[in-house]
């Protein structure tokens, strides 16, 4: 009997080390949390890329609708300015208002200016380009500087006159070495030796050289000068 009280003493100890023993409560580490997490964030991501891609291709092809609308649009400007007949009073508004589409305008612009050249056209385009260089400088700014530096004959010296006035009104400052290299040329190559580097049409005399010394003295001076 003593050693069977032991052992009901022995067991009765055990229960009462169990029941008075701290209860812990597993608890979820990190990784836990992520795995419960993850679906939601994966959901909540993917939601956002599908938004973001129909916004991207919703928002390309509006942008390429806005862009045919333009281009009809110009369509007309620049018929009107490349026509055989052109109304004087006409070119002016007409031009500006090409002007208005910004960018896109440079190019028609330029090809009125290089192709179209006349007392009414040029005076045109030019206002319009200076306008829009006044936005979108440096879109103007290369082009232009292009035409002024060509020595392949193909432009008329008012065109080349027309690029370094709007080099000098627009302050594009890239323009300094190449017209101050015309300037250069201007003064120390004789007048047949420079008549190749224009069409042939107009003429190209003294005159014609002293007028582009004096735009290029202008456009120096104000792109050397304080800004």
């Amino acid at each position: 009997m003593p050693l069977e009280a032991w052992r009901y003493r022995e067991l009765a100890r055990r229960l009462a080390d169990l029941e008075n023993a701290p209860r812990s409560v597993k608890r979820k580490d990190a990784w836990d949390v992520v795995g419960v997490l993850m679906p939601i964030i994966n959901a909540v991501v993917l939601a956002a890329v599908g938004w973001w891609l129909t916004g991207a291709v919703e928002a390309g092809f509006k942008r390429e609708q806005l862009q045919l609308a333009q281009v009809k649009e110009m369509q007309e400007l620049i018929s009107r300015m490349t026509a055989e007949k052109i109304d004087g009073a006409a070119a002016l508004p007409t031009a500006l208002t090409l002007a208005a589409y910004g960018k896109p305008a440079v190019a028609p612009l330029l090809a009125v200016l290089t192709e179209r050249y006349d007392e009414i056209r040029g005076p045109a385009a030019e206002a319009a380009l200076r306008a829009v260089g006044l936005a979108h400088r440096e879109d103007v700014c290369t082009p232009v500087l292009v035409v002024m530096g060509s020595r392949a004959g193909r432009f008329g010296w008012p065109v080349h006159a027309t690029a370094i006035r709007l080099l000098g009104d627009m302050r594009c400052v890239e323009a300094v070495r190449e017209l101050t290299a015309l300037e250069h040329r201007l003064t120390t190559t004789t007048v047949a030796g420079l008549a190749a580097d224009f069409a042939a049409s107009p003429t190209f005399d003294r005159a014609s050289v002293e007028q582009l010394r004096k735009f290029l003295s202008a456009a120096l001076r104000g792109l050397k000068g304080p800004a």
